[in-house]
């Protein structure tokens, strides 16, 4: 997601009491309504660090959210279409195979045949360093 989306919500709530607070339950919020635009598909976390620099909360609020879109902007459903995808090259797609129908009308992408046994059985001893 975006950085530009959180702050289109700083903006919205910057006269709240707590604007990170609110602007952040909101986007959460949020995110359970529109997981079919493309952002927040997945569980998350939000994490929002400020170095305030000498400035209030409100200051820094409104200074970086000086250039924010509104948070209606980011609302506007636009629906995708998945059978379109001429901008993809074949380097994009590497191996993953034709989508599989299923009876509940979404297509299902095999992508198991991108990494060997022995490639997936390293990733169970990976750490974060190693990433």
């Amino acid at each position: 997601m975006p950085t530009q989306v959180l702050l289109s919500y700083i903006k919205q709530h910057i006269n709240s009491a707590n604007p990170l607070k609110a602007a952040c339950d909101e986007l959460v919020r949020l995110c359970d309504l529109v997981s079919q635009s493309g952002f927040c598909i997945d569980d998350m976390s939000i994490l929002v660090i400020v170095f305030l620099n000498g400035k209030t909360l409100k200051k820094w609020c409104e200074d970086a959210t000086k250039h924010a879109e509104n948070p209606e902007d980011w609302l506007q459903y636009k629906p995708r279409d998945d059978d379109d995808i001429s901008d993809i090259s074949e380097e994009d797609l590497g191996e993953v195979e034709s989508p599989k129908s299923n009876n509940i009308n979404f297509d299902i992408y095999d992508t198991s045949n991108q990494y060997s046994i022995e490639e997936a059985e390293e990733f169970a001893d990976m750490t974060i360093p190693d990433i």
